[in-house]
């Protein structure tokens, strides 16, 4: 089928697959996003001509039995079947595909159903398939960069990102993903730098923007990752975690009325990210300004954090803790921080101070976030 420009008038490429990302509508048109070649077709496209990948699955079951010989049909019954989270029956299909040609269309897209079901190194090899058949395929190198980061091989996923720099000099993501994988390796400086770069070719990049507050945020320096914070909730009113980031940080320096209308902020924009519900907890229950604490409302914080994470997460047992503590029930504070101890990995992190916080109830105290020295 035809793929038009945006003003819906000159043809710039032809589309096999049948279904894509809607990315937006007007009336019949539908505005779509496909990897089905080397690099994002970005085009304008019928409706009628767009299905999605379930509804697709009986399609392609129907005309693979007419035409088994028809490589396409299998290709593009993989990548559904990948969208539909059946990785086992796409590499089956797409497999089946390479069998009968060289496409590097297909082996990427066998290489994304490997990366999605956790299975990098075969992904690697998928991608360096489709890279060697097509040396400029963005896509494939941003894919075998993702995989690369996942095996933790720093080095290759920096190069194969600036490989596509190189080819695009435009993407923001492209700095974007340098500073996550700088930030990973602990090259905290790099990392802002790369960010800085992101949000100079995006000046509307709110991830960019929130993660140097982060990496401004542990330096303690409050002022920049405030700024940073909030440029990110500038562009994206409802990014609720960098509300509840900038909440510890206007609390680091003392600005607690800023601090709780942000967490209030947080936990309406994000109902379902436990470290909204977790953080405004802790503040409510150990804010050095009495005028901000609530320990019953921290108590019913604290408990939705520990059901978001499905009881997984330690920290929000210790949350809990200086929930009760705050209320003056000490033995059940007690409780909850010992309940948090029995995971071997926070008592590896945070014994000591778990251990501090429990010879506080013990004496019947609460804890207290410090106050910033001015």
């Amino acid at each position: 089928m035809p793929v038009y420009d945006e003003k819906r008038e000159k043809e710039v490429g032809k589309w096999s697959l049948g279904f894509a990302g809607v990315l937006k509508q007007d009336g019949d048109w539908v505005y779509v996003k496909t990897n089905e070649f080397p690099g994002e077709q970005l085009g304008w496209v019928k409706q009628q001509s767009v299905m999605t990948a379930n509804d697709s699955i009986g399609f392609y079951n129907s005309q693979v039995q007419q035409k088994p010989d028809m490589v396409w049909l299998q290709c593009n019954r993989g990548i559904a079947r990948r969208l539909r989270g059946e990785y086992e029956a796409a590499v089956k299909d797409l497999s089946a595909a390479m069998r009968h040609t060289k496409a590097a269309f297909v082996a990427y897209n066998r290489g994304n159903a490997y990366l999605d079901d956790g299975q990098h190194i075969p992904a690697i090899d998928d991608f360096t398939r489709a890279i060697r058949l097509e040396p400029k395929y963005v896509s494939a190198y941003y894919n075998r960069a993702f995989a690369y980061f996942e095996t933790k091989e720093f080095d290759k996923a920096i190069a194969d990102f600036t490989a596509v720099g190189r080819l695009d000099p435009k993407d923001a993501g492209v700095p974007f993903n340098l500073g996550n994988i700088y930030s990973a390796k602990g090259e905290a400086d790099k990392a802002v730098e790369s960010y800085t770069e992101a949000v100079r070719l995006d000046p509307e990049f709110a991830q960019a923007y929130y993660n140097r507050g982060l990496l401004y945020g542990k330096r303690k320096d409050f002022a920049k990752a405030i700024a940073d914070y909030s440029a990110a909730v500038k562009v994206e009113p409802v990014f609720g975690v960098a509300y509840t980031d900038r909440a510890l940080a206007f609390a680091a320096t003392g600005e607690y009325a800023k601090a709780a209308a942000d967490h209030k902020l947080a936990v309406k924009h994000s109902p379902k990210d436990f470290r909204c519900f977790h953080n405004y907890a802790w503040f409510l229950a150990t804010c050095p300004n009495a005028d901000h604490r609530d320990g019953k409302l921290a108590v019913e914080l604290a408990k939705e954090a520990i059901v978001l994470t499905k009881e997984r997460d330690p920290s929000c047992y210790s949350g809990l803790g200086v929930a009760y503590a705050e209320c003056g029930e000490f033995e059940k504070a007690i409780e909850s921080e010992k309940a948090a101890l029995e995971n071997k990995a926070y008592a590896a992190n945070h014994g000591e101070s778990g251990r501090e916080f429990i010879k506080l109830y013990e004496q019947k105290k609460p804890v207290r976030m410090p106050a910033p020295k001015h």
